[in-house]
C-alpha cells in the first residue's frame, strides 16, 4: 500500500485535478473494454476448440491467482494455488522479484483484463464521489490537500484562507 499526499492551492485547482484524474481513467477504461473484447473473442474461439476438462480450468484458475498473489476470489476466500499442469502449456519464471507468465491462455488474460477493468471503474466511482466534496468549499483561495492511498483519494484537508 502507498499512502501520499497532493495538495493544490485553491478550489479550481483541485477541481481540474479531480476532474482530469477522471477523463484520464476513463479513456484507459475505454482502451481497456476494446482490449478485452479481443481477447474474449480469442478466449471464446479457443474454448470452442479446446478439450480442456473442468479440473485443467480450475488448474488454470488457480494458477491465476497465484500469479496475482493470492488474490481472494468473489467469496473472500483463498483457493488452493495449484501448479499448470503441462496441458496448458504455461511457463512461469520470477525475474528481478517479478512474476513473468510465458504463453499464457486467453483465460488468463481475460481474468487480469476484468480486474484492471473492475478496478478502473472503481477509480472513476471514487474520484466521481470527491466531487461532493466542490459545494462545501466555498472560499476559492482554500487549500486542499488529499490523502492518496494506492492513487485513490481516502481523505481531505482543508486549509482555509486567513
Amino acid at each position: 500500500m502507498t499512502i501520499s499526499v497532493s495538495s493544490f492551492d485553491s478550489k479550481s485547482e483541485f477541481q481540474q485535478y479531480v476532474d482530469r484524474t477522471i477523463g484520464e481513467t476513463k479513456t484507459l477504461l475505454g482502451s481497456y473494454m476494446t482490449k478485452i473484447e479481443l481477447v474474449r473473442r480469442k478466449y471464446n474461439s479457443s474454448k470452442r476448440t479446446s478439450t480442456e476438462t473442468p479440473s485443467n480450468v480450475s488448474k488454470v484458475d488457480g494458477s491465476l491467482r497465484k500469479f496475482l498473489g493470492g488474490k481472494k476470489d468473489n467469496a473472500g476466500s483463498k483457493k488452493p494455488a495449484e501448479s499448470p499442469t503441462s496441458s496448458t502449456n504455461i511457463q512461469q519464471q520470477e525475474v528481478a522479484g517479478f512474476k513473468v507468465l510465458i504463453n499464457p491462455p486467453p483465460e488468463y488474460e481475460l481474468r487480469i483484463l476484468e480486474d484492471t477493468i473492475t478496478s478502473l471503474q472503481e477509480r472513476v466511482e471514487t474520484f466521481e464521489r470527491a466531487k461532493a466534496l466542490f459545494p462545501t468549499i466555498t472560499n476559492e483561495r482554500t487549500g486542499i490537500s488529499v490523502v492518496l492511498e494506492d492513487g485513490l483519494p481516502t481523505g481531505f484537508v482543508l486549509h482555509l484562507p486567513e
